[in-house]
């Protein structure tokens, strides 16, 4: 064959299957028009006096949006119930804070929770969930090592252990209170201090019983401030793990990561109700 007919076959071939693409893609296809579904998030801590949860729509695909307009619509009307079994209070929205907030009811552990909301559009969704009832296990310092160049900087070695029985999650959060010494008057500003070993969210799941390992590595701040980390570790309930372990596996900017779908245990909507249980300790050094 010679080449000006190779050409022509090529050329043939291309037209037919860019003409194929083009009758694809001006095909009619029917998205069904999808309902906005209410996305709640809430979560209750053991001890705490104040309830506060956001209310909000999702935005069904396709929707127009543009850089000044919420990711969420939060929703300003709904009726929100909480009930522990014996008492129901409602939450009142505070525009200022974007949530609905009620300080009738103090969460105590061992309770499960229930939670109701509707909306004048008649939108109703439900969840429960269960405050941990167990003592949250202790941080153990097993070592502080100084940095080999930077003096006041630190390596916090510690280990958390599981508690006895299987079928618990944890988290475990450690910061720094700064303040900013050309302004003493403002307000302390946190510093979350990353993990260089261990995980923020973990279970026993085939670590029954085992110690948790976990390094930190915390910048100094010279002679001009008091060095001191806080650790706050959770006890919480398998709501509040798979939901943020979901979040944590979503990797928007990586196009060859596998599909993450969020965990939801909102019946009727999207998001999370779910609760754990905290220690505060405070180690100076």
């Amino acid at each position: 064959m010679t080449n000006k007919k190779i050409i022509l076959a090529l050329s043939a071939f291309f037209s037919l299957f860019l003409f194929s693409c083009n009758s694809f893609f001006e095909s009619d296809v029917d998205i069904p028009a999808e309902k906005p579904k209410l996305v709640v998030y809430g979560y209750l801590t053991a001890e705490d006096d104040t309830i506060k949860l956001s209310v909000q729509h999702s935005k069904p695909i396709y929707t127009v949006t543009n850089y000044f307009s919420e990711f969420y619509p939060s929703v300003t009307d709904a009726t929100v119930k909480i009930s522990d079994g014996s008492t129901t209070i409602n939450l009142v929205y505070d525009a200022y804070q974007r949530k609905y907030v009620s300080a009738e009811m103090q969460v105590m552990a061992g309770k499960t929770y229930s939670l109701e909301i509707t909306t004048p559009r008649s939108d109703r969704v439900t969840a429960s969930c269960t405050v941990p009832a167990s003592e949250v296990p202790v941080v153990e310092i097993t070592s502080i090592e100084s940095h080999p160049i930077y003096a006041y900087n630190k390596f916090i070695n510690f280990r958390i252990k599981d508690l006895p029985g299987k079928g618990h999650f944890y988290r475990v959060l450690i910061a720094m209170f700064l303040k900013d010494i050309h302004n003493p008057e403002y307000p302390d500003y946190v510093y979350y201090i990353p993990l260089e070993t261990g995980e923020e969210y973990f279970s026993d799941v085939n670590k029954d019983g085992e110690y948790f390992i976990f390094k930190a590595a915390v910048q100094g701040l010279g002679e001009s401030q008091a060095q001191e980390v806080t650790f706050y570790t959770s006890i919480t309930d398998e709501h509040y793990f798979n939901f943020h372990k979901s979040v944590l596996g979503f990797q928007g900017d990586n196009p060859f990561a596998e599909p993450t779908p969020v965990y939801s245990n909102i019946e009727g909507g999207l998001g999370v109700f779910a609760a754990s249980k905290a220690h505060t300790f405070t180690l100076a050094y």
